[in-house]
């Protein structure tokens, strides 16, 4: 299988070993998940799951950082566990209907401070790191291949960019390993006093502590390519002096009607209100349709097409009896495959399976039924289920409706949650009025 490596600018060949090591950058939960979140989660656990299908032993590790500036702003002095807890909780949710496998680790910062400190120490004792006024700082300058990945020069980095500065820096360029306390933050002991660690550093800790010195592939949006890419390579082979990541792959971001999706434009748009108006599976099925390095736009009409795409799935598959499905067409499996593994390419992938469609409208039963079964070969592959889902009874729906209603009155607010994403993820959604609770198929 072949990927693009954002550090050499070339495609490579990922490792002919049997098992592969995954990392990947989480969230930072100091707000709800937004798109972005979802594209991610969504690319590199189809990207897992294919591996997997090719019979690789994967270990998939994706961590979170609940230790950040953001979040000490946010939380104003709210107990960070409890302020943080809620926006994973968040996040695993979306992740969960978005039918995600979990990772098999999810590290956070806050449970591997002594796997930080100690690297922190070794950084220093190499001469890659510097303590001043309570804070260590790792030197740019000391790292030789610094700017590589994000194709940026260190000189041209100081009079074009943007950069933090703090009085105590031996050089603009250089970024906190590790922080000294301030009043009413969360803090850890040292050896340099007080502190927390710095963004970059822990996940060069984590990674190593999963994964070894030296691992696969490491994953991301292309946001993080600068500052934090960049970082977490330089302080990684500085302490190791082994290459860090064999691959970087980095996902393509989110436009919404061709505009970059901020905070600052006010059109960060919430996966959950996508799943409530086209379903989880439409969504998972449009993250999925451009290829995964690409930019994706998202607008109404897209996801419109997309849910139409489904449809045509569904209308094909209906056309067969699906229990006399039997041997699937190797043809469209092998084709399938050989999309997805030159660089993952699902947009082509996807489009095989289409014109296996056309082929299939045309064809006989027999040819029909071997069509179908590659579909649903090739769809379990990557987490999607092309197949239509059996439809809850209109009675089973008001049975759990009213089983909700009278766990709300109950003030049990878990288990009315609990049967709202059931049903959600069933495509039924509900929609609480004054006149009481309706429901509509997504």
């Amino acid at each position: 299988m072949i990927l693009y490596d954002s550090l050499s600018k070339s495609r490579k060949e990922i490792s002919s070993s049997k098992s592969i090591g995954i990392y990947v950058c989480g969230i930072t939960p100091y707000d709800s998940p937004h798109l972005g979140h979802a594209r991610a989660a969504v690319i590199f656990d189809a990207f897992v799951r294919w591996l997997r299908h090719l019979h690789r032993e994967v270990n998939y590790i994706r961590n979170i950082t609940d230790i950040d500036d953001k979040i000490i702003e946010r939380s104003k002095g709210e107990d960070i566990v409890s302020f943080t807890a809620k926006y994973i909780d968040e996040y695993h949710q979306m992740a969960s209907l978005l039918n995600c496998v979990n990772p098999d680790y999810e590290p956070r910062v806050s449970q591997h401070i002594g796997e930080i400190i100690a690297l922190v120490k070794k950084l220093i004792e190499l001469g890659h790191a510097y303590l001043a006024n309570g804070s260590v700082y790792f030197s740019v300058r000391s790292f030789k291949d610094y700017g590589r990945l994000s194709g940026r020069d260190i000189d041209e980095l100081i009079t074009g960019t943007r950069i933090e500065s703090e009085e105590e820096k031996k050089d603009p360029l250089d970024f906190a390993l590790w922080k000294s306390a301030k009043a009413g933050e969360p803090s850890w002991d040292s050896p340099w006093g007080e502190g927390r660690p710095g963004w970059h550093i822990e996940c060069s800790a984590m990674s190593m502590k999963y994964l070894g010195e030296t691992f696969d592939i490491h994953g991301g949006g292309n946001d993080l390519v600068f500052p934090h890419h960049e970082n977490e390579r330089a302080q990684s082979e500085a302490a190791t002096s082994k290459e860090f990541a064999k691959i970087w792959m980095h996902n393509g971001l989110i436009t919404l009607n061709n505009r970059k999706m901020s905070k600052s434009e006010g059109n960060v748009l919430s996966p959950f209100t996508l799943i409530n108006k086209f379903g989880a599976r439409t969504l998972r099925y449009y993250l999925l349709s451009v290829r995964y390095s690409s930019p994706l736009d998202v607008s109404e009409e897209r996801l419109f097409e997309a849910k139409s795409a489904l449809e045509r799935f569904e209308t094909f598959i209906a056309s067969v009896n699906k229990n006399s499905i039997a041997e699937a067409d190797e043809k469209i499996i092998s084709e399938f495959s050989s999309a997805l593994n030159d660089d993952f390419n699902t947009s082509a992938a996807f489009s095989i399976l289409f014109e296996a469609i056309k082929r299939g409208n045309k064809g006989t039963i027999t040819e029909r039924n071997a069509i179908a079964g590659a579909i649903r070969y090739c769809g379990e592959a990557v987490g999607i289920d092309f197949f239509p889902k059996e439809e809850y009874r209109d009675e089973e729906i008001e049975k759990l409706i009213g089983e909700r209603n009278e766990a709300r009155r109950e003030k049990n607010f878990a288990r009315s949650d609990e049967i709202r994403q059931e049903l959600l993820a069933k495509g039924i959604i509900l929609e609480d009025t004054k006149e009481g609770t309706r429901w509509r198929k997504s």
